[in-house]
């Protein structure tokens, strides 16, 4: 993960498919392309702040307080 824009802490439950990793992004993330998980889906949640998930068919704009689910792969 692209250290200069993102600060990840981790925190495994030794659950078979289950982990939790909190990331804190300040700046473009990644710093140019694009990023897809292609193993695991997740879940986001903005703390604070504001945010913009691109997908092929548009963006979503997060704010504080919203969460959106991602299949992996997606």
């Amino acid at each position: 993960m692209d250290n200069k824009t993102a600060k990840v802490y981790e925190y495994p439950f030794n659950i078979k498919n289950i982990d939790c990793s909190v990331v804190e992004i300040n700046g473009r993330h990644p710093l140019k392309g694009w990023y897809r998980n292609t193993s695991v889906d997740e879940m986001i949640y903005c703390k604070n702040g504001t945010g913009v998930i691109v997908f092929e068919e548009g963006s979503y704009t997060l704010k504080e307080d919203d969460a959106v689910f991602i299949e992996k792969n997606r």
